[in-house]
C-alpha cells in the first residue's frame, strides 16, 4: 500500500502505473490553521460564500501543484516526466562534465569510510526575456553530513555586494564610457581542489554497471560540500594572479589589473575595460584558462535586468516578478490561513524595558 497525501501525489502515482488520472474523482483539503471551515463561531457564520471559497482553495492549490510538478524533486520523477529526454540528456551532460574533470574515482568502500549520500536538483534556466534556456540537473553531496575539523575546517568564500555592482556600474559605464560583459563559468565549484579525503555514493540512474556497490572518492570540490565555495574561490584567485590581476583588499570579488576590472560573484563574472581590444583579450586569457560561456553586454545579473536606454543604465526586475507571477498566479487569491485564530485579542503595546526585564528574568 502507498499512502498518497495530495492531488500532485496522485497524478505522479497514476503516470507511473499507466493509469487514468481524473482530479475531479478526489476531493483533498488543504490543512490550515483556521477552522473557520469546520466551526461556527458567533464571529464568524458560515454562508454558501464560505464553501465557495473553500471549493476555490482547493481548485488554486491543485492548479498550484501542477504547476510545479514542472520541475521534477527526485530523478524517480524525470523518469514519467513529460520531458524525461530533456531532463536525461541535462543529467548525462552533468555526468561528462564530471568525468572531463576527474571530480572522482571509484572505490571499494570500506567499514571506517564516512560515506556521504547525493541527490539531483533540477532546475529550468531562463533568459532576460523570461524565455526557457536550459533544462539544467545538478548532482549535489549531502554536506550536511560532514564532520567539522574532520572533512572540512574553513569555508568562507567572498563575494561582491551588489551594491558595488551598480556603483561601478554608474561610474564606469554611465560616466566614463567604459565597456563591459558578462561571463559565466560553467560547473565553476568542481574546478576546486579537495585537500581531505572525501567519499560518496555514485549518482542515481548512472552507477556503473558491475561496480554498483563501489562508492566515488572525491577530487574535486562538488557541490553540496561545506568547502566547495571556498576551494573554488581559491582556485579562481590562482588562476586570476596568474593572469596579472590583483585582488582588492577592501572589496570582496573585485580585481584589477591596468585598464580592467573584473567583479566576481560565484560563477558570474562582470568585465569592465576602458576600450573594446582590452575586454576581449581579457575574456580570452580567461577562456584559456576556464570553460566559460560568454553573454555579451550585463542584460540579466542576480534577479536584475540592466537596460541600456542612451547614456543611461536602469536597473529592474520585470524578468524576476513576471517569474514569481507565473509560479505563484494560481495560490489562493481569497482568505489565507493564519497563524493566530479568528477574534484573538492582540496585547496592548509593550514598552521596551519590559521587554528588557523580562529577558533578564530568564
Amino acid at each position: 500500500k502507498e499512502r498518497l497525501r495530495s492531488i500532485n501525489d496522485v497524478k505522479i502515482y497514476c503516470e507511473r502505473n499507466k493509469l487514468e488520472f481524473d482530479p475531479n474523482q478526489f476531493k483533498f483539503k488543504p490543512t490550515t490553521t483556521n477552522t473557520r471551515f469546520e466551526e461556527k463561531t458567533e464571529c464568524d457564520n458560515e454562508t454558501s460564500s464560505d464553501s465557495a471559497d473553500e471549493a476555490s482553495l482547493v481548485n488554486d492549490i491543485f492548479q498550484h501543484e501542477i504547476y510545479m510538478t514542472e520541475i521534477p524533486k527526485t530523478f524517480k520523477e524525470t523518469q514519467i516526466s513529460p520531458n524525461k529526454e530533456k531532463w536525461d540528456e541535462a543529467m548525462s551532460e552533468e555526468i561528462k562534465l564530471m568525468q572531463n574533470r576527474k571530480v572522482w574515482d571509484l572505490v571499494e568502500p570500506k567499514s571506517n569510510m564516512k560515506v556521504l549520500g547525493c541527490r539531483w536538483v533540477y532546475n529550468i534556466k531562463h533568459d532576460e526575456e523570461n524565455n526557457v534556456k536550459k533544462y539544467k540537473s545538478r548532482l549535489v553531496s549531502q554536506g550536511f553530513k560532514q564532520r567539522p575539523g574532520v572533512n572540512f575546517t574553513d569555508v568562507f568564500a567572498p563575494l561582491v555586494n551588489f551594491d558595488i555592482i551598480t556603483f561601478l556600474f554608474v561610474l564606469l559605464v554611465c560616466i566614463l564610457r567604459w565597456n563591459h560583459a558578462q561571463i559565466e563559468v560553467k560547473g565553476a565549484y568542481l574546478y576546486g581542489n579537495l585537500d581531505v579525503p572525501i567519499y560518496m555514493q555514485q549518482p542515481e540512474g548512472f552507477a556503473v554497471k558491475g561496480c554498483e556497490h563501489y562508492v566515488c572518492r572525491l577530487h574535486k570540490s562538488i557541490y553540496g560540500l561545506h568547502q566547495s565555495g571556498r576551494q573554488w574561490n581559491i582556485k579562481l584567485n590562482e588562476i586570476l594572479f596568474g593572469l596579472g590581476f590583483h585582488q582588492n583588499e577592501l572589496c570582496n570579488g573585485l580585481y584589477t589589473k591596468s585598464n580592467c576590472i573584473l567583479l566576481v560573484y560565484v560563477d558570474d563574472i562582470v568585465v569592465f575595460s576602458k576600450s573594446q581590444s582590452d575586454l576581449e583579450n581579457s575574456i580570452l586569457n580567461i577562456k584559456i584558462k576556464l570553460e566559460i560561456t560568454e553573454l555579451g553586454p550585463v542584460r540579466y545579473l542576480l534577479g536584475v535586468n540592466f537596460e541600456r536606454i542612451g547614456d543611461s543604465v536602469y536597473l529592474h526586475q520585470n524578468t524576476y516578478i513576471n517569474k514569481l507571477k507565473t509560479r505563484f498566479k494560481n495560490l489562493p487569491r481569497g482568505r489565507i490561513a493564519l497563524t493566530l485564530k479568528v477574534g484573538c485579542i492582540l496585547p496592548d503595546r509593550v514598552e521596551e524595558n519590559e521587554i528588557i526585564e523580562t529577558e533578564l528574568m530568564r
